[in-house]
């Protein structure tokens, strides 16, 4: 009887220490973008997307979206720091916009892509349906006044540069900038 007991009692006990050691879904992405974050520290974007879209879309998490937002706009050749450093002073010169069409070197259609799609993980951020219009006011919905400010900046600034990108390619801007200056037809 002593020994059945025995066996009973460790029984429980391992399955309580089974469940009990795992980590909720929450911990779970909160580590992975913790991780993300430290891959996109080293330039290294396809383990961060890897890694954060490996957990499922978490629309409703600012930290997870704005992390694989920041991956996508990596293996774009995006970054803020070459934005603020390089690009923004362009964009009053020669004429307004025009010199954001020297941002950044002209992407191929991947990276153009994947710029575009880092501004629709922020822009529809919150689950935001694609037949409602994706405006700050209605992120504003989901997400805390500090999440939803964080969100609608990164999501300026890549779409200045993803503007600049057009801009080059539609308006056939020169090499400095000077839109309908180019080689080719408008």
């Amino acid at each position: 009887m002593l020994k059945s007991f025995a066996k009973c009692l460790f029984l429980v006990a391992t399955c309580v220490a089974l469940v009990s050691c795992g980590k909720t879904t929450e911990e779970e992405i909160k580590d992975a973008v913790l991780s993300a974050n430290i891959h996109l520290s080293k330039k290294e974007c396809q383990p961060a997307i890897d890694l954060l879209e490996g957990m499922g879309r978490q629309v409703k998490n600012a930290y997870y979206l704005k992390a694989l937002s920041s991956a996508y706009a990596c293996r774009a050749g995006y970054s803020t720091i070459t934005f603020f450093a390089d690009d923004i002073s362009k964009t009053g010169s020669p004429s307004p916009l025009g010199g954001m069409t020297t941002t950044g070197a002209l992407a191929d259609n991947t990276a153009f892509k994947d710029l575009q799609t880092a501004i629709d993980i922020l822009l529809y951020a919150g689950g935001i349906a694609s037949s409602t219009e994706p405006t700050a006011a209605e992120r504003q919905k989901y997400f805390s006044t500090g999440q939803a400010g964080d969100i609608n900046a990164q999501l300026a600034y890549m779409m200045l540069v993803q503007t600049g990108k057009l801009v080059k390619v539609y308006a056939n801007a020169t090499a400095g900038g000077v839109k309908g200056g180019g080689t080719s037809g408008n």
